[in-house]
């Protein structure tokens, strides 16, 4: 999990092999781009992968995880360097999309299990960092793990995905973009390429830049793909 903060990195967790079972790790690494130096801060009160991270006032919301470590969820203070456990996550994931809006943090799909092969989720659930407390929205369109999150004009973009039992390479070339004013999505052209996991997608200069991920399901179909789409600032 990685987001950034007045710009700084923070590479959160993780693991440190290939595979659903770990070993998983709670370290946390900043890196200041401006001094070219990496510092260790605060270990996560848990070890684990697969999850998902958000900014909301400067602060670092982290929640679910391979198993057993799904329905985990904290938050870290960059200046203070401290961490918080947070009310859990209402349904346990891991490989899920996460992104915040004003106050709200979202969480999106996922799959269940540590593998690739295991169920995946349609679920969006919402926790309001104004009221501690999470809640339901409407669903994906799709169920599909693995899925890409990226926020522009304060819409929810989520492309590709994997667990799509239609394609050979098991991957979604899905487009959707939900609107959290209208608790509603709506389709849009499919992705050129197929992928899942790009873990280092972004919004700069008017367009989506999703960098590599996997062309087939599981770990091992890594990229170096570069794809971006520049979205619109609203949608009927």
């Amino acid at each position: 999990m990685s987001v950034s903060v007045n710009g700084v990195l923070y590479v959160i967790g993780g693991q440190t092999e290939a595979g659903g079972d770990g070993p998983f790790v709670n370290t946390v690494y900043a890196f200041d781009p401006k001094h070219g130096s990496w510092s260790t801060r605060t270990p996560m009160p848990t070890a684990r992968s697969g999850g998902g991270a958000a900014v909301v006032n400067g602060r670092i919301y982290v929640a679910g995880g391979r198993p057993p470590r799904g329905n985990d969820f904290a938050v870290y203070d960059p200046a203070t360097d401290r961490w918080e456990l947070l009310p859990s996550l209402p349904t346990q994931r891991n490989h899920l999309g996460m992104v915040s809006v004003g106050s709200k943090i979202y969480v999106l799909g996922g799959r269940t299990g540590a593998g690739f092969d295991t169920p995946t989720l349609d679920k969006v659930e919402v926790y309001d960092v104004t009221t501690g407390n999470w809640s339901t929205a409407t669903p994906m369109l799709k169920i599909r793990g693995g899925v890409n999150a990226i926020v522009a004009y304060g819409f929810i973009h989520v492309f590709g995905g994997e667990g799509n039992a239609q394609a050979a390479n098991g991957v979604f070339p899905d487009h959707d973009v939900y609107d959290p004013v209208r608790n509603s999505w709506i389709h849009l052209p499919d992705m050129p390429t197929p992928v899942h996991g790009v873990t280092g997608a972004a919004f700069l200069n008017g367009l989506i830049h999703l960098p590599g991920g996997g062309t087939s399901s599981g770990g091992t179909s890594g990229s170096t793909i570069h794809q971006t789409y520049r979205p619109a600032s609203s949608y009927p």
